[in-house]
């Protein structure tokens, strides 16, 4: 793999693949301290960089290979992008996907007139199967990313990176298998050897990160994870090389911290995200690329945007994944933030109290759980973790009032009472006792049907059902 193999690529994909936008995230580059710029490869036709690869490939076949057909095994993302190119072409597809695919990229795989079967639960099982029908029915086989050609392919987006920000430090992606940062990687260390290029895999699947301790691309164990588009076991044969010679740093991103990219994506810079294209972002949210500066200039690409509705709805509810194992249950059921470095720096531990709606000044239902302060905190901004010295902290979205186990800042911290209640509440109540026992003596006595005058405007309960009414000789029950 050379940088002229990845020039040859663009120019064969051309008038194929849309050259993707790269703007400026003003609310990320105060995040983050940097000025970020995401690159949407969510914005291809397919939802994903994975058409970059497809296309190259395809269209280096000969009539006679075309006439065979094409065969491949993937996750969602690939599986569109090959499906695409032949559609385009003219070439039968045939497409192995593992029956935990995301419903939204079967179906759509199916749109561009392939045929999808669904084979074991895992990648490896539809690689398996995807490799017996090339074997069986002569088949060519489409490899998602170990493959010199599609590697070239989704190199050239480092290109249009290269042109759209042209003074970069800092290149995010994520990482699956491998062929799409390392492609990009050849390019920008090729052409600019001072950008830093620094990848982002999950944790529960860090398999580049483990072909590294091992000098060679490692079987790790089967998990499962938000971030299925590199839910993938071994590092590519022709990928570890370009890793070992052109990557920085891999780190690795959990669930929870994906989640809350996923939902900060939509809320501030209105891009949907799926799992795998919203880890780079998880990375920069939670301080995990060191040495970022105000003047550093950072690329994050948004890989894809195939994400499942049902999943993106759990994740918005706060069902799925957004701060849930960072969250315990603390005195009288409340969340406690058990994030032992805040309580050692503060001293305490953050007690959730309760989420109001800025807009309606209520408390939201959907929205009452036991949160993590600290992710809230350190991702989104206007919050502090100081709850000691600043016990109502507000983000953008909704104002979080918080205390500490001390009595004193707990007292602080105290929700204010409802607006429509005044402070004479109290002496109301009184009124109103009296005024019921001193009626109802009365009426037992005279048993007349005399009208009682009503207690004043100024000590009526305000917030009490039923209005008052005339006196009918009874109270009501």
């Amino acid at each position: 793999m050379t940088l002229q193999d990845v020039l040859a690529a663009r120019e064969r994909i051309r008038g194929d693949v849309d050259v993707t936008p790269c703007p400026r995230s003003w609310t990320f580059s105060d995040l983050c301290g940097a000025s970020v710029y995401f690159k949407l490869e969510s914005l291809q036709r397919t939802g994903s960089f994975k058409e970059r690869g497809a296309a190259n490939k395809l269209a280096l076949l000969g009539p006679v290979e075309r006439r065979r057909g094409v065969v491949a095994a993937s996750a969602g993302n690939h599986a569109q992008g090959v499906a695409y190119s032949a559609q385009r072409l003219g070439v039968k597809a045939v497409i192995v996907m593992p029956e935990t695919a995301p419903l939204i990229k079967v179906a759509a795989t199916k749109a561009f007139g392939a045929e999808v079967v669904l084979c074991g639960t895992v990648f490896e099982d539809a690689y398996q199967e995807a490799r017996r029908l090339e074997s069986e029915k002569g088949y060519v086989f489409i490899h998602a990313f170990d493959d010199d050609e599609i590697i070239a392919g989704q190199g050239t987006a480092a290109l249009e990176i290269l042109e759209q920000v042209p003074d970069l430090d800092v290149l995010i992606a994520s990482v699956g298998g491998g062929g799409f940062l390392g492609g990009m990687a050849l390019v920008v260390k090729s052409l600019k050897p001072s950008v830093r290029v620094v990848g982002v895999e999950s944790a529960a699947l860090a398999k580049m990160s483990a072909a590294r301790k091992a000098g060679k691309p490692t079987l790790i164990p089967p998990a499962t994870t938000l971030a299925d588009g590199i839910a993938v076991k071994k590092a590519g044969e022709r990928t570890f090389p370009l890793f070992e010679r052109y990557v920085d740093l891999i780190v690795p991103v959990d669930d929870e911290e994906v989640a809350n990219a996923i939902l900060v994506l939509i809320e501030r810079e209105k891009v949907i995200a799926e799992g795998a294209g919203a880890a780079p972002a998880a990375a920069l949210l939670q301080k995990k690329v060191p040495g970022l500066k105000p003047e550093s200039k950072v690329v994050c690409v948004i890989s894809g945007g195939n994400i499942d509705v049902n999943l993106l709805s759990r994740i918005i509810g706060n069902q799925r994944g957004f701060a849930r194992r960072a969250a315990g249950r603390g005195p009288e059921g409340k969340g406690v933030c058990r994030d032992p470095a805040l309580r050692r720096n503060r001293g305490c531990g953050i007690i959730v109290q309760r989420i109001t709606c800025r807009k309606f000044g209520i408390p939201c239902r959907l929205l009452r759980r036991w949160i993590s302060f600290r992710t809230l905190a350190s991702s989104l901004p206007g919050n502090s973790a100081q709850c000691e010295r600043s016990p109502r902290s507000v983000s953008p979205f909704c104002r979080l009032q918080c205390s500490c186990r001390s009595p004193a800042s707990r007292a602080t911290a105290r929700p204010a009472r409802c607006a429509s209640r005044r402070p004479g509440r109290r002496s109301s109540r009184r009124t109103a006792t009296t005024l019921r026992a001193s009626t109802s003596s009365g009426a037992r006595s005279s048993r007349s049907k005399t009208t009682t005058s009503i207690p004043a405007a100024s000590t009526r309960r305000r917030c009490s059902p039923p209005r008052w009414r005339r006196w009918s000789g009874r109270w009501p029950k």
